[in-house]
């Protein structure tokens, strides 16, 4: 049965966000949940393992209603902090929770929890291999302190992928102090299920991750073959080039579009050496960014122009791909404590192809 959207009222740096309602008092409570939802991504997710996506399983879960009004930039004003709360906005971004999400949701519809309130816990851009993550911490002693005694995850990858440490996780709070967890994809609820289910969740996990792992590692050298090959591997061309593709390659061919403009970025900086000139040629003659052009399709603007950025115009000018040479590999990604970097490689790992395609000067 559908029922009407929660509507939620926070406060910037609040730690609780909560429903309309008054609060519960006395033996209510103790018979009540206090519930700490936690979502992770390891980067800017914007699929199925986005926070906000997380949030709305989540809220679905606990409360089982069909939609959830998530505020974007309350979300995003409290980038990587505890406790995030959900903001009234004049823009809203509804969102439909899946079908098959709306069926789990169904199985936890009696649960009833203190005040109608929950604590958010969010970490954006955080490693599920590494436990120092401060959100993460922060629950944990919320769960010391009492404040909390259910976790909602989207699902137990969520706590982490380090898997001896989510055992130690599920050992010294979820089995010895009894908080209860609720894992909405893994259709697991401690409060339901039995530890057999929880352990077999953890098990299928870690099998999970190695395939996952191994997977990577052949995309990689997948990745490699392909630049070896003289393929483009890049999302986006170089500004000045267009992507065609050729007997299973990607080749950079040039957009005479924009020829003009890489040729005159050249010309004025051979002339002054100062990219501060080539910049004010561009934002005088209402040149688009690289980004924006990107977005349009059009060259110039018709109305106020922006102005390149001086880290884009040196970029167009020391990149060998403007020569007619493809230069990749040249940088990774690595795990830095708990954060994800791209680190530069040594030279001698760049995949170099000369003479690749036509260049532009």
């Amino acid at each position: 049965m559908a029922r009407k959207a929660a509507r939620y009222k926070a406060t910037m740096g609040s730690d609780y966000c909560k429903e309309d309602g008054d609060y519960d008092s006395g033996a209510n409570k103790a018979n009540k949940l206090k519930i700490g939802i936690y979502a992770r991504v390891s980067v800017n997710n914007l699929g199925s393992e986005s926070i906000e996506n997380q949030l709305m399983i989540c809220l679905g879960a606990i409360k089982n209603i069909e939609k959830v009004k998530v505020s974007e930039r309350s979300v995003l004003q409290n980038y990587n902090e505890n406790s995030v709360s959900l903001e009234e906005e004049d823009r809203r971004i509804d969102r439909d929770i899946d079908k098959d999400i709306r069926c789990m949701c169904q199985k936890y519809e009696n649960i009833d929890y203190v005040g109608k309130q929950y604590i958010k816990y969010i970490d954006r851009g955080y490693s599920g291999y590494s436990m120092e993550r401060r959100a993460y911490k922060n629950m944990l002693k919320d769960i010391s302190a009492g404040k909390i005694n259910c976790i909602v995850v989207k699902d137990l990858s969520r706590i982490g992928r380090n898997y001896i440490e989510v055992n130690s996780f599920v050992e010294k709070y979820i089995l010895e102090r009894k908080i209860r967890l609720i894992a909405v994809n893994d259709n697991y609820d401690s409060g339901i299920d039995g530890e057999t289910k929880l352990f077999e969740i953890v098990i299928k996990s870690i099998f999970n991750e190695m395939y996952v792992r191994d997977t990577g590692k052949k995309i990689k050298l997948a990745k490699k073959a392909k630049m070896e090959a003289g393929s483009y591997v890049g999302v986006y061309p170089p500004y000045g080039y267009k992507i065609s593709n050729v007997e299973y390659k990607r080749i950079l061919v040039v957009d005479y579009k924009v020829e003009p403009i890489v040729k005159q970025i050249y010309e004025i900086y051979s002339e002054t050496g100062k990219i501060k000139d080539v910049e004010e040629y561009l934002y005088r003659n209402k040149v688009r960014t690289k980004r924006d052009y990107y977005k349009s399709g059009k060259v110039y603007y018709e109305r106020k122009a922006k102005r390149w950025s001086y880290k884009s115009i040196k970029d167009v000018l020391t990149n060998e791909v403007y020569r007619g040479n493809l230069i990749q590999n040249k940088s990774k990604r690595i795990y830095a404590g708990n954060r994800i970097l791209r680190s530069s490689n040594e030279k001698e790992e760049y995949v170099v192809i000369r003479k690749s395609h036509k260049g532009i000067v």
